[in-house]
């Protein structure tokens, strides 16, 4: 079908004069786009008042069209598809095979992961820096931060003169070892994943690396010894960061996995794992 179309405009003021290409009907062929001008002309000065110095005018405008039968096919171009543009992108394909794998660098906005873990259409990915979040510490006491974004950052989690220093350190928790209810979870990993979603992210579940994960013949940290050194992937011990662990155990950026007292709040960061459909992608 064609269609027999125009285009009716109207203001609600005296002040202005409302004209557009479409005033008179018009007849547009089946698969064509048609563009057209409005031209608003002011044919009238408004001189204010105290009370009402401005004045505002609404615009109205409304289409109508009534389908013509044709007797031929038509050859016009048809109108371009609209395409949405995925929220997550592979900002790095580390092994560059062209498909998604480990050691694979996924992104959301400013957030970036390492895929640690492909099964089926779930995709775990490790962040790349610690969040920025908890305290300052040189290694043996620790200042609240004053800038907290609750996002990732470069600055978090490593050494930052090549001294003990640290930023974005915090507690495991209180007075327990277990992670589910860990102060660790419910002020900062739980938070994350909701600053994740609202941009669009649809995670599916967060929490931290655990111990068997990193020990697994697929990263490769050793069980006897504990290290990530042996590890072929040496973003694993990019940052210092608490595990999942059970025991109360964490990451050194020296590769080393340590045990630690969980209500030291000095050396360890935030460094969440998540879970994503391959679709997203």
């Amino acid at each position: 079908y064609d269609a027999n179309i125009a285009i009716t405009c109207t203001n609600s003021t005296e002040y202005l004069k409302i004209t557009n290409e479409f005033d008179t009907s018009t007849d547009l062929l089946a698969t064509e786009t048609r563009s057209g001008k409005l031209t608003v002309e002011v044919i009238k000065s408004y001189v204010g008042t105290t009370e009402k110095p401005t004045l505002d005018t609404a615009i109205s405008c409304e289409i109508t069209g009534n389908a013509k039968e044709r007797t031929s096919r038509a050859t016009g171009t048809p109108a371009a598809k609209v395409v949405h543009e995925k929220s997550w992108k592979l900002t790095n394909d580390a092994d560059s095979n062209g498909e998604l794998s480990i050691g694979d660098l996924i992104t959301l906005g400013t957030e970036s992961f390492y895929v640690y873990n492909v099964d089926g259409d779930n995709v775990k990915a490790l962040a790349q820096y610690n969040l920025l979040v908890g305290n300052s510490s040189n290694g043996s006491t620790a200042t609240p931060l004053e800038n907290v974004t609750g996002l990732q950052d470069a600055s978090a989690g490593a050494k930052v003169d090549g001294a003990s220093n640290y930023k974005g350190t915090v507690a495991f928790d209180d007075d327990s070892k277990v992670y589910e209810t860990s102060t660790i979870k419910s002020n900062y990993v739980d938070p994350y994943m909701n600053t994740l979603n609202e941009l669009g992210g649809n995670v599916e579940s967060i929490g931290l690396i655990t111990y068997e994960e990193l020990t697994s013949d697929t990263l490769g940290c050793k069980f006897n010894g504990n290290t990530c050194i042996s590890s072929p992937y040496d973003w694993l011990y990019s940052t210092s960061y608490w595990i999942d662990a059970g025991n109360s155990m964490a990451v050194n950026s020296n590769g080393d996995i340590s045990n630690c007292y969980y209500t030291i709040d000095i050396w360890y960061g935030v460094r969440p794992v998540i879970t994503i459909s391959k679709s997203l992608l």
